[in-house]
């Protein structure tokens, strides 16, 4: 991924000589899309490093397609009843932070394992216990990529931060997001740890 005030450029190879490629960058929400999306992509990052001129000069209008990203506050519930909704239809976010899919595993994650402990009497109790822990999550996520902090720091600010310390401060923030990575450090602590074997004895996880 390549950063500048123009805004962001992602490359991934996907296999089979083929590249998966995307451009994002600031539009106001009322501005029609641009007449020629390639020749806007051209004016914008044409003067980047390689392999972005190489990959604009290959792509067409035809390849492209113009996607907004939508923000919005992340609601409290997601549902009533026997009902809830994960992913983008509860949380849609930009894609500041690569959080979009992860965000969705873990909801998906989340939910099995609340409807694992739900009653065939009352399921929507396990729904709504669902949507109490990842609201706040994923709230957290949808705010940091909201406010596109990666196109923030110049490449000078970058260099000063040792990377050392940018890695301790991401994965001490994914600990803090995830709900499967709280799920397991609350495991190693001990808490919730005791399980009851068939005998009525009792052992302890650790």
């Amino acid at each position: 991924m390549i950063t500048g005030r123009a805004g962001t450029c992602g490359l991934m190879p996907c296999g089979e000589g083929l590249l998966q490629w995307w451009f994002d960058q600031r539009w106001t929400p009322d501005a029609p899309p641009p007449a020629s999306i390639v020749a806007e992509l051209r004016e914008r990052f044409g003067g980047w490093a390689e392999p972005v001129p190489q990959v604009l000069a290959a792509i067409t209008d035809e390849d492209t397609g113009f996607f907004p990203h939508y923000r919005h506050r992340v609601p409290r519930s997601w549902g009533t009843g026997p009902m809830t909704v994960i992913g983008d239809a509860a949380h849609s976010m930009p894609p500041t932070r690569a959080q979009g899919a992860n965000q969705s595993l873990e909801d998906a994650w989340a939910l099995a394992r609340a409807l694992r402990t739900a009653t065939a009497t009352d399921p929507a109790a396990a729904l709504r216990a669902f949507e109490r822990e990842r609201a706040p999550r994923v709230s957290v996520v949808a705010r940091q990529a909201g406010t596109e902090d990666i196109n923030k720091y110049g490449v000078l600010q970058a260099r000063l931060v040792p990377s050392g310390l940018t890695g301790r401060y991401y994965t001490r923030w994914l600990g803090q997001i995830s709900s499967y990575l709280s799920s397991r450090a609350s495991d190693r602590d001990g808490s919730n740890s005791s399980t009851r074997l068939p005998d009525g004895s009792s052992a302890r996880i650790c």
